[in-house]
């Protein structure tokens, strides 16, 4: 559009002219404009006939920082060059930092092109500031650089250091009491480098084996070197147990039974697998019928190990084995596997196989 227009502009009869820019002096009171067509080559050229500074208006488009309208007070025109000449524009002050339009009231300019936007600013290396130059700042002070406590890490530590800085920094902060607000903001910050200096202290010690205290940082630093901890579980084993008369004795989860160890010392267990069953109500069945043909069956009841018979409403589990757990660890659990026996009243146990094989789980001499 711009491109058409300006070609029609330069080959219209009667010849018509139109600005093409602005061009503003250093002094920034003093504007050149520029046209498409030169002036000279139009039927009445602006040499013979100025456009009047009353014709000429510098309005700003939004409404101006500090000077909404600049005022022409000259009309001139520069032909120094034949085949370009300059209407040169003396304003009475500079504009703001706002964009001005210049616009001139001749009919020898087409309308589209009798107005032209433009900043008084357009020679500023900067147009967001000033052109007046930036006055050379005052060089700072030397800091003064005060001691630090770097061994402070507990909070009455940490609150002696900032009180002498605060003495030093500030000598004319005198009112060092608690009831002040600059020494209440004070012990808060001694009292979160003292949280602070926790933390790192326990994070420094969960880094390595020697000084780990979480079971958790064991396994993971245990995994770096590709070995995986177990979560551990109580020793288990198994029990063959004899019934000495033909019926079916219930045997409950959660009856206690021991072993002797290598070193003569009780291991108890519990029958069951887990406190889960003996909640639960669960028991197990002893039947003669499995009973090992090559064995002979003991009457001696141990102490509290008598059986408790269910209810008609209990629901008696079938299993084909007992279980019992322990809370001793595995090395002892094994020991009470070699040499346990348990033998509630009608019912026998021994380290031979039998038909009926129990398992049992310990948890732990009280």
């Amino acid at each position: 559009m711009y491109a058409t227009r300006i070609a029609a502009i330069k080959a219209s009869d009667p010849p018509l002219t139109g600005i093409d820019f602005v061009e503003v002096e250093p002094s920034q009171t003093v504007l050149r404009v520029h046209f498409h067509r030169n002036p000279g080559d139009l039927a009445a050229p602006f040499a013979d006939d100025d456009p009047a500074p009353a014709d000429i208006t510098i309005v700003s488009t939004t409404g101006g920082e500090g000077v909404p309208v600049v005022r022409v007070t000259d009309v001139s025109l520069d032909d120094t060059d034949d085949d370009h000449h300059v209407l040169v524009l003396t304003v009475d002050k500079p504009g703001d930092f706002s964009r001005y339009r210049l616009t001139i009231t001749d009919a020898r300019l087409d309308y589209f092109f009798r107005s032209s936007e433009f900043t008084f600013k357009a020679n500023c290396a900067d147009t967001r500031i000033d052109c007046k130059p930036v006055p050379e700042a005052c060089q700072p002070g030397d800091l003064v650089d005060f001691p630090v406590d770097y061994m402070a890490r507990d909070f009455l530590s940490l609150r002696g250091a900032l009180l002498e800085f605060a003495r030093q920094r500030y000598p004319q902060w005198r009112e060092l009491v608690e009831a002040d607000v600059g020494v209440m903001l004070l012990e808060l910050f001694a009292a979160l480098g003292d949280e602070l200096s926790y933390t790192q202290d326990r994070i420094a010690r969960e880094a390595f084996l020697e000084t780990a205290t979480q079971r958790r940082s064991v396994r993971r630093l245990a995994r770096l070197v590709d070995y995986d901890i177990h979560d551990g579980r109580s020793g288990a084993t198994f029990l063959d147990v004899q019934a000495a008369l033909p019926v079916v004795y219930p045997v409950r989860a959660g009856h206690r039974v021991w072993a002797g160890g290598d070193d003569g010392e009780v291991i108890t267990f519990e029958i069951g697998t887990g406190l889960a069953d003996t909640l639960a109500g669960a028991a197990y069945p002893v039947r003669s019928q499995w009973n090992s043909s090559n064995r002979t069956s003991s009457t001696r009841t141990p102490p509290n190990c008598r059986p408790v018979r269910p209810s008609s409403s209990s629901r008696i589990p079938t299993p084909s084995s007992l279980r019992a757990t322990s809370g001793r660890t595995s090395g002892s659990s094994s020991s009470a596997t070699r040499s346990s026996q348990a033998s509630p009243r009608g019912v026998t146990s021994s380290s031979s196989p039998t038909s009926t094989r129990s398992s049992t789980t310990s948890r732990g001499r009280r």
